[in-house]
């Protein structure tokens, strides 16, 4: 499946849930927060904690976002993350994105990119099609920059 032109905007999915599921989201949300919390602890101090702890804390992130996964899915319509010819909205948090490779601001190509066009990264739009002879990326546009002979000519 495709990246859609359009992106999940959470905020929207957000404010139209009851407050019943917004309860119930939070709820869950919280207790993965703390599970991560007590990890990053154990884990950037591994000797000031038992195993045990470690243990637990695993084991209550993974049950809470197992729990998150499913009452998204249950609560939250496909439409808002599936348009309609079938291409995945990514979520607006990590926007913009390549609608051909996927990456990011926060997670460029490798070898690095930049913004050929909207929503398309400089290594796409080279592979895509080369750049003519004398072209370059500025600004995320295409320009032709003339040779030297023809601005001296």
């Amino acid at each position: 499946m495709a990246i859609s032109k359009e992106v999940f905007d959470g905020r929207a999915a957000w404010t139209a849930l009851p407050a019943r599921q917004k309860m119930d989201f939070g709820m869950i949300l919280m207790e993965w927060l703390a599970a991560a919390a007590i990890q990053d602890a154990v884990y950037s101090n591994p000797d000031q904690y038992e195993e045990p702890v470690a243990r637990a804390a695993t084991e209550a992130g993974r049950l809470a976002e197992e729990s998150l996964q499913e009452s998204f899915r249950n609560q939250v319509p496909i439409e808002s993350v599936e348009d309609v010819a079938g291409a995945w909205r990514i979520p607006v948090i990590v926007h913009p994105v390549c609608l051909e490779c996927g990456c990011s601001d926060q997670d460029a190509c490798e070898g690095g990119c930049g913004w050929a066009a909207h929503r398309l990264c400089t290594a796409c739009a080279e592979k895509a099609a080369p750049l003519p002879p004398g072209s370059v990326v500025v600004a995320g546009e295409i320009r032709h920059e003339p040779s030297v002979e023809a601005r001296n000519g």
